[in-house]
Parts: structure tokens; C-alpha cells; sequence
């Protein structure tokens, strides 16, 4: 079957022997997969340089690793320049094949402009989907490559009538296989970014829905089409460079210290009810000779949370403190009702926060040496406005 572009359609669909081909008509097959896949491993070797050998963090955040809470203070290119990104020789070794024995299928079913747009708009929805679900820095191609399986998957049903029966079923069986398997031996690995994968694949499902693949295209040339393909990609590839380019500018001035100041980590509360996060800075660790959980950060400041249960309303604890001569003022804390009291020391202050949630009495307790107490109390009112309720749990 000859398409609209005057190329034959590949032995993906017809299941017939071919041989196997040379490198010049690969480069001519799959341009679009071998420059990613060799952009993908350009970028990993000088990482490898830069890390000495291995791919340190400041050398990840320096490339633009996707990472929630940048992202949210702004730093919208991570959601597509971490796509370009990998951990290990084994992360990249995975990717890479992968990237070649789905990309080359999928390049030459669906033409190179399409699969750029497929890897490209899959790879950046796949991070969105990541971002809204996890609170870990993720990188890896992982996403757009589920993305190209998803758009293998779909199109043997979309297209139905342009495909051949015997081809639908080898393609659908083979792909389900690999995709089932995939997951399911991800969600048993630490580490592993899952929600990229699902978002990749269903994001590549769906823009498969509205995409023809060009060799099963018989129509004739449309300039309409054309110029829609070529300003879609022409638009991505801009995107990307982009993105590159602002995180060359943002990456100059990453040092690990400005990681680990920037750099959120999120708990959750000992009784699972609600989570919060501070920066890496702030260590976690337990108070003596109580066992609450506490964090010191290098200035000396610490934070305790104590979760109790309810014993009293908080007017009886305003008026305990009351009674010792200090005074409350009121505050919302992830929209209930709370009081906060300072209590100055010679050489500290320290900042007590009562709330109640999911029928718990929540303590949390700032000790700042007075010539840190500033900075100490903006990240402890910080960790107080990240708090999100979780639901309840019986105990």
C-alpha cells in the first residue's frame, strides 16, 4: 500500500519478512528517533563529565530535573527539559532501547513530524500529571516513550478500517503485554515515577484519537494539513529550545547549597491526618526525652509538632496559657480555627501554634536563637501554610 507521501507502508502491517535494513536507510526511516536518541545520550555523557562519573544533584537541578516545588515558584521549563534527562547508565540504557524499538515502529507508522509532536506533547503532559501528583524531583524520557506506546495503541482501533486484522491483533497483544508488564513491575520499584508513565500513555492515546498515521494515509496532499503539521512541530521543537535555553540561564547559578536551601521536603503528620513540608536544610530527627518529631535547621532553630488527642476545646487552652500571662492571638491553620502565642527568652523566642484537625489537638512548637528568629519564623509560618488535610483515620 503506497501512502499520500509515496512511500510504502512498513512491515509493521502487512507482517510480511523484510531485511534487515542499512544505516543509510535508517537515517532515512527514523531521523526524528535517532536525533533524540542521540540528543538523549549527548546530554547524559557531559552530565556523567560534570558529575565526575555519575549524576550528582547539583549536576541533575543544574540540567533542570522536574521538580514540584521549582515549578511551582515558577520554573515552568522543568516540565520539558527534565524529559532530556536520566539518573544512571542504567536509566539511560533502558530509555534508550526502549526509545529505539517503539520510537523507530512509531516513526515510520505515524511520519517524523508526528512523532516529534507525539514525544514531545506526551513527554511534557506526562510531567504535568507527575507534578500534580508527586511532591519528588523525577527525570527520564520514560513518559514520552509510554506516550508513544499509548499512540501505538490506539490508532490499530481508531483507524480500524486501514489496518488489517491480523496486524491489529499482533500489534494491540504485543503492546497491552509490554504496557501491563511494564506497570506492574514499576509499581513495585521504589523510585519509579508511575504517574508520569500513566499520564504519558493516556495523554498518547488520546492525541493518537486525532492523528492519521501517515502510512496509512492514502489521501491526497493537503497544504492545509501540511502547514498544521509543520506549525505543530515547528512549535514544540520551539518550545523545547526554549526551555533549554532559560535553564542554561537558571542552571548557572546552582550550587548544592542553594539546592538544599530551595529544596522541600514533605511529611506527613505521626497520625497520617495532615502533611506539611520544609526545606532540606532543616533536619529531621526526635526530641530528646520526648519522642516528638523535631527539626533543626544549621542556625539552631527547631521545630516540634506534638498530635494528641483531644482532651479540651482550644478556649480551654487559650485560657491555660492566659493564665500564665501570655497572650493568644487567633489564626487559621489549613482553614481551622487556631491561636498562636510568643513566649521571649534571654537568648531564644519561641513561637507555640495550637489547631485542632480530624479531632486532634496539634501543638507545634518554634525555638529560634534570637539572632536567627526572623528567618526561623518565615519558614515556620511557611510550614504552616503548606499544611493539607489528608482525611482521618480511626485510631
Amino acid at each position: 500500500m503506497t501512502n499520500s507521501h509515496g512511500s510504502t507502508s512498513p512491515h509493521f502491517y502487512d507482517q510480511r519478512p523484510q531485511p534487515a535494513p542499512s544505516r543509510a536507510q535508517l537515517a532515512r526511516d527514523i531521523p526524528a528517533t535517532l536525533g533524540l536518541l542521540a540528543i538523549l545520550i549527548a546530554i547524559f555523557a557531559v552530565m556523567m563529565y560534570q558529575g565526575h562519573g555519575r549524576i550528582t544533584n547539583n549536576v541533575a537541578y543544574r540540567w533542570g530535573l522536574s521538580d514540584p516545588h521549582l515549578i511551582r515558584a515558577g520554573q515552568w521549563q522543568l516540565l520539558v527539559t527534565s524529559i532530556f534527562l536520566h539518573g544512571s547508565v542504567m536509566h539511560i540504557a533502558m530509555n534508550g532501547l526502549s526509545l529505539y524499538w517503539f520510537g523507530a515502529s512509531i516513526e515510520r507508522i505515524f511520519g517524523s513530524r508526528k512523532f516529534i509532536i507525539l514525544f514531545l506533547a506526551t513527554g511534557i503532559l506526562a510531567n504535568i500529571v507527575s507534578f500534580m501528583h508527586l511532591k519528588e524531583p523525577s527525570l527520564g524520557a520514560s513518559g514520552a516513550i509510554f506516550g508513544l506506546v499509548g499512540a501505538g495503541l490506539i490508532f490499530p482501533i481508531r483507524w480500524r478500517s486501514l489496518v488489517n486484522e491480523r496486524a491489529r491483533k499482533a500489534i494491540l497483544s504485543q503492546l497491552t503485554i509490554i504496557t501491563v508488564l511494564n506497570l506492574a513491575i514499576d509499581s513495585r520499584i521504589p523510585g519509579i515515577d508511575n504517574w508520569a508513565h500513566v499520564g504519558g500513555l493516556a495523554s498518547g492515546a488520546v492525541i493518537g484519537l486525532f492523528i492519521l498515521p501517515e502510512a496509512l494515509d492514502t489521501r491526497p496532499l493537503n497544504k492545509f494539513r501540511e502547514i498544521a503539521t509543520n506549525a505543530c512541530t515547528i512549535f514544540l521543537v520551539l518550545v523545547a529550545l526554549v526551555a533549554g535555553v532559560v535553564q542554561y540561564r537558571a542552571g548557572q547559578g546552582v550550587t548544592l547549597a542553594t539546592i538544599r536551601a530551595e529544596r522541600l521536603k514533605y511529611y506527613q503528620s505521626p497520625h497520617g491526618d495532615w502533611e506539611f513540608s520544609l526545606p532540606a536544610t532543616w533536619l529531621h530527627g526526635v526530641l530528646p526525652g520526648s519522642g516528638d518529631s523535631a527539626w533543626r535547621n544549621p542556625s539552631g532553630a527547631v521545630i516540634t509538632i506534638k498530635d494528641v488527642k483531644t482532651t479540651g476545646s482550644l478556649i480551654a487552652f487559650q485560657r491555660a496559657f492566659s493564665s500564665r500571662g501570655l497572650t493568644t492571638t487567633t489564626v487559621h491553620v489549613a482553614n481551622s480555627a487556631g491561636f498562636n502565642v510568643m513566649v521571649n527568652h534571654s537568648t531564644s523566642r519561641e513561637v507555640i501554634t495550637v489547631f485542632t484537625v480530624a479531632s486532634r489537638t496539634v501543638i507545634v512548637i518554634l525555638v529560634s536563637p534570637i539572632n536567627s528568629y526572623n528567618t526561623s519564623l518565615t519558614t515556620y509560618n511557611s510550614m504552616l501554610s503548606s499544611i493539607q488535610i489528608l482525611g482521618t483515620n480511626s485510631r
